[in-house]
């Protein structure tokens, strides 16, 4: 099985904003579309709440319109078979044959895609140093950072199917002395601390309506992890208060962000909240994949990391 018409993700060129020089931003050499599309540099991000929304995010509110048709749109291209596919990283970088089993979230047509691309020619980050990737699926970003220079790779993921997805990557791209894979809620089976930490997280949270949870409830794989992940509004701020303690002193978290979803979920509200500083490390807008609008993939640096 190939990937579908929706597989694979374009961009639509925007206008670079002038943004705070960072050592760590993306190169100005990107090439072809994928540097068209983003705004290269970084901007901090202050604490707050957007506009017309509530101060306390933290309780359930229905879901939008929008949100709901989103997210049902996302639940039935999820209900695939096995499938192998070809995820491009830049021109002539491909991680060619790469595994999507049954029932787990596919990476090519997902922001993971991108947040993989950024965490390609972003290796400095992470060059010869120690890395965790939490919530990891088909294991596609620590992946990248095995292969572009990381010292060590620690995934995990509390989804029995995506953690045989990832053992079945890690193999498959010879990454079995660089990077294992654990099963397990956040950092619940985690030890030691790292230098950087990339959480790809559920983006939606909120009431779902009776017909998008008839939907969901008839799809047994992504449709659960969907339903699931949409009543856990203390996930996000689950992670940001235990990941201090497994982040090194000036180290990094690196979280995308899926800017339909609101507030509840967005780093750059929460984030600060938690004691954290957060950065936009660069934006785009998707035109097509299953996740359309704006994306944002930001750093975060807790001044109290160990």
């Amino acid at each position: 099985m190939t990937a579908g018409s929706e597989g694979s993700l374009q961009y639509q060129p925007r206008v670079k904003r002038a943004l705070c020089a960072c050592a760590n931003s993306l190169p100005e050499c990107l090439s072809g579309d994928v540097a068209d599309s983003m705004a290269v540099g970084e901007k901090i991000c202050t604490p707050g709440v957007r506009d017309g929304e509530r101060s306390e995010v933290r309780l359930l509110t229905q879901l939008t319109p929008e949100q709901e048709r989103q997210i049902v749109r996302q639940c039935r291209a999820h209900r695939h078979a096995r499938y192998l596919v070809d995820l491009k990283l830049s021109y002539g970088e491909i991680l060619r044959g790469f595994v999507v089993d049954r029932g787990v979230m596919r990476p090519e047509a997902m922001t993971s895609v991108m947040l993989a691309r950024c965490l390609h020619f972003a290796n400095g980050l992470y060059c010869d140093r120690d890395c965790l990737d939490v919530g990891c699926g088909t294991g596609v970003q620590g992946i990248v950072m095995a292969i572009r220079g990381a010292r060590h790779v620690v995934l995990s993921d509390v989804a029995p199917s995506a953690v045989r997805n990832t053992e079945e990557n890690l193999h498959r791209f010879q990454l079995g002395g660089r990077a294992r894979v654990v099963r397990g809620d956040l950092f619940e089976c985690i030890d030691g601390d790292y230098d950087i930490i990339v959480f790809n997280h559920p983006f939606f949270v909120g009431h779902p309506s009776h017909n998008l949870r008839h939907k969901l409830e008839t799809n047994l794989a992504a449709g659960a992890f969907i339903n699931d992940s949409l009543e856990d509004p203390d996930l996000i701020h689950r992670f940001l208060a235990q990941a201090r303690s497994f982040l090194r002193k000036g180290g990094t978290i690196v979280m995308p962000y899926y800017q339909l979803a609101g507030a509840p979920n967005d780093p750059a509200v929460q984030g600060p909240r938690h004691g954290y500083k957060v950065f936009e490390h660069f934006r785009a807008s998707v035109v097509t994949g299953l996740q359309r609008g704006v994306v944002s993939v930001y750093r975060l640096a807790h001044r109290n990391s160990r």
